[in-house]
């Protein structure tokens, strides 16, 4: 079996993840899913440094997002 996850781009996925919510749990499920015999990838920004990446985009960072939607009030 064969499963694909798909990460937001905002930030960049790493083996040790110690913030997001989504993130840890993509990592936490993929780790399971290894364990458990199956081939997972991750769909991700490219600058994650997990196994089974297939990059998209750069993370746009927490910083960009504050300051663009504080920019906008």
């Amino acid at each position: 079996m064969n499963v694909v996850h798909v990460a937001p781009p905002f930030l960049a996925l790493d083996e040790n993840l110690q913030y997001g919510g989504i993130e840890r749990i993509i990592n936490m499920l993929r780790d399971k899913q290894q364990e458990l015999g199956i081939t997972t990838h991750v769909l991700a920004p490219s600058d994650s440094t997990v196994a089974g990446l297939i990059p998209t985009v750069p993370s746009i960072g927490i910083d960009e997002i504050y300051t663009s939607s504080t920019a906008q009030d």
